[in-house]
């Protein structure tokens, strides 16, 4: 009897020994909430023990019924003692190092409230090992970027450390800790040893980036063109869930991602804008999972068609008026039955200009009154046909370049208030006259105005009368010599004529 009792407790302390070695493997930070997805979702487990544990064929328990056996993705499954290792999604196994499992049962809701947060950890023959009923009250919600990790035998909201050490944290406190890496410390304490053996770890933040690519100026009415990349966990490009796009002037859109993001937006009027994007990793969802925002100058678009060569040689000068560089790559000269394209990489400096030779365009004399300069839209930027104050140019010599000026009838015209009556029997007329004749009339084309004469307009008007009264009086003078020699002759003739016969 007493060798029955004897080995019935050997038994039980065995048994309970095994259990309280086991108990060294505990649960010891969750991430319910990445800033990246669900997908991202993992939990650290810890080997504070002196001896080492196989955790292959052991079990993750999703709810208190539930569970899936720990499948091995990387690593040997041998947690020695000190050492983390890490439970996730099959998808998300490559955003870790060292020991990594995975399960199919593997699930962290983001409410306790709403949600059954019970999870645990057990052997192959399912007798728990660790478990933890988390609150989310505690913090490390998606805004946050923050797990919960246990410090010090307390859930407490910590920057994520996965395989590393946790370490306390807080918003206030974060600033001493760079953005990208978190550098932890691993004391591991070894039972019966005093030696203290100390590991340094870094340790990249999981999170989605987006980054807004786009000139940081466009010209006022010219559309400029958008793009976006947007990387994952490991770096990867992320062609799935949506961006909504802010414009800064009014507009926005939203568009479904894909491996093709670029779009153009047109700014109306002249300022600096902030465009920002959001992305979202699932097209339903309202939390954006990145952000990024660039700043915007737009300008006046002063890029013009600035001078023209003649029909021995029709060369166009291109200038850019602007303070800045402008790219016309894709812009296009339109002539009458022919067309030039700039090609890639065409910058034209800014204060600078462009001559292109007719051996190159292709354009003659014909085209002069069709030119357009239009951008890689298609979108008129400069008419030359509807700007009057450019010139055609002749080519004297290398150096002496003589303008044309343009032949044109001058049309005159009178403005209504100045329409005046006129009464040839008053002395008001000489000064009606004098103030059309001197106002300054414009040309229909705008180049040039009418040209006043340097002679006084009313010596002109007094002129005119003298030389109309004298050219009158020679003429009256003239017509009745004529008609009194012409009647002598005629009185004569008729002497001549006749003869008197007496009775």
């Amino acid at each position: 009897m007493s060798k029955k009792i004897i080995l019935f407790f050997v038994g039980a302390f065995l048994f309970f020994e095994s259990n309280i070695v086991s108990a060294n493997v505990s649960i010891n930070e969750i991430m319910y909430a990445p800033v990246n997805g669900g997908a991202y979702e993992w939990i650290e487990v810890f080997n504070s023990g002196s001896i080492s544990f196989d955790l292959n064929d052991w079990r993750f328990f999703n709810n208190k019924d539930d569970s899936s056996p720990l499948r091995l993705q990387k690593g040997s499954g041998i947690l020695g003692s000190g050492e983390y290792a890490i439970i996730t999604n099959t998808s998300n196994v490559d955003s870790f190092s060292g020991i990594v499992f995975s399960s199919s049962q593997f699930s962290l809701p983001d409410d306790s409230v709403k949600y059954n947060t019970y999870k645990a950890i057990s052997d192959s023959n399912k007798q728990i090992i660790d478990s933890v009923t988390y609150d989310t009250s505690l913090g490390g919600s998606k805004e946050s970027g923050y797990s919960l990790s246990k410090i010090s035998n307390s859930w407490k909201a910590a920057l994520p450390t996965p395989g590393a050490k946790n370490i306390s944290s807080s918003p206030n406190n974060s600033n001493n800790i760079n953005d990208n890496t978190l550098v932890a410390t691993i004391n591991d304490n070894v039972q019966n040893i005093t030696e203290i053996k100390t590991k340094t770890k870094i340790v990249e933040i999981p999170k989605i980036k987006t980054e807004i690519k786009s000139n940081v100026y466009a010209f006022v009415g010219i559309p400029l063109e958008f793009d976006v990349n947007t990387t994952g966990y490991s770096g990867e490009s992320l062609f799935q869930g949506k961006y909504f796009w802010n414009f800064g002037d009014g507009d926005s859109k939203e568009i479904k991602a894909s491996n093709i993001n670029k779009f153009t937006h047109t700014f109306f009027y002249e300022g600096e804008y902030t465009v920002s994007v959001e992305y979202f990793t699932n097209y339903y969802s309202t939390t954006p999972d990145a952000v990024d925002k660039m700043i915007i100058k737009v300008i006046p678009a002063n890029i013009l068609i600035s001078k023209i060569g003649d029909e021995k040689d029709f060369f166009v000068e291109i200038s850019n008026d602007t303070n800045y560089d402008s790219n016309l790559s894709n812009w296009a000269l339109l002539g009458n039955e022919k067309s030039f394209i700039f090609p890639k990489n065409t910058i034209l400096k800014s204060k600078n200009k462009i001559i292109l030779s007719p051996k190159i365009t292709g354009f003659s004399i014909l085209d002069k009154d069709v030119l357009k300069l239009v951008n890689s839209q298609m979108e008129t930027i400069f008419s030359y046909s509807s700007s009057p104050n450019i010139l055609p140019v002749e080519i004297l010599d290398k150096n002496i370049i003589k303008t044309k000026a343009p032949i044109t009838k001058p049309i005159y015209s009178v403005p209504q208030d100045n329409l005046i009556n006129m009464d040839l029997n008053t002395n008001n007329n000489i000064n009606s006259l004098e103030n059309i004749l001197e106002m300054k009339v414009p040309f229909d084309n705008g180049v040039a105005g009418a040209i006043k004469s340097d002679i006084p307009v009313k010596d002109n008007f007094k002129y005119g009368i003298f030389g109309l009264f004298a050219f009158l009086g020679i003429s009256t003078s003239l017509a009745y010599f004529i008609r009194t020699r012409n009647r002598g002759f005629v009185s004569k003739k008729t002497g001549d004529d006749f003869e008197i016969l007496d009775e």
